[in-house]
């Protein structure tokens, strides 16, 4: 995705976590929007809106941690 396209014309977005492999941990939501924000100029406002790809396998404690 370029988020520099997308931080230009919007304050925010929110982020699927449909991706290969899917966004399924609180960690891996927080490393992809670590990602996000570096590929985006310094002086940038942009906020990522980070969300999980739930599954069957999906416990409480991540829910809750997230």
């Amino acid at each position: 995705m370029h988020w520099f396209y997308i931080a230009k014309h919007f304050g925010r977005a929110i982020v699927m976590p449909n991706l290969k492999p899917p966004i399924t941990t609180t960690a891996a939501a927080l490393a992809y929007r670590e990602s996000i924000l570096k590929a985006l100029p310094k002086d940038s406002s942009f906020t990522p809106l980070m969300t999980l790809y739930l599954t069957d396998m999906t416990s409480r404690d991540e829910i809750k941690c997230a």
